[in-house]
């Protein structure tokens, strides 16, 4: 039997290749709750990052563990894709504060206001495209999240 070295842990190649078959891992520890994964290298840098003994806390295979696995993976998924629908909504909001925000500095400079005035109005673009940055930052990674998540409700058996 070949050895499989993955992140400092060893496994025994069939017991890699039984666990790479699956699409779920759970980790259910006191301290972190459930945590459900799509892949063992997921689960094991999250084992590696909380100090855990991946052989012990990856649970993989059971009917009963699998069901918790989606079911988990579920609930995630849904609660992800509500807030990426909230930050969408915020980050929409922010592209029209900046289009506001430009149309005052351009209005400005036709009338010829004076230099501050034209400063502080390409400063409120400026903070409000970093404003919308952040935003739209935030909007991608929950929306990855909850692709991932999503991903493990699809693999499952219907």
């Amino acid at each position: 039997m070949r050895a499989h070295m993955s992140d400092g842990h060893l496994y025994s190649g069939d017991k890699v290749r039984k666990l790479q078959a699956k699409k779920y891992f759970l980790i259910d520890q006191p301290d972190t709750g459930e945590q459900v994964f799509l892949n063992l290298y997921d689960a094991e840098n999250f084992c590696q990052k909380h100090g855990y003994n991946p052989d012990e806390c990856i649970l993989s295979g059971d009917p009963e563990i699998y069901q918790r696995a989606v079911n988990l993976a579920r609930v995630k998924a849904n609660v992800l894709k509500e807030q990426s629908d909230i930050l969408n909504d915020l980050w929409e909001k922010s592209k029209e504060e900046i289009d506001r925000l430009v149309n005052v500095r351009d209005r400005h400079e036709k009338e010829n206001k004076r230099n501050f005035e034209r400063e502080l109005d390409q400063e409120n673009v400026i903070k409000a495209i970093s404003k919308s940055s952040g935003i739209f930052e935030a909007y991608k990674n929950v929306r990855d999240r909850y692709w991932y998540f999503e991903q493990i409700v699809m693999y499952a058996k219907p």
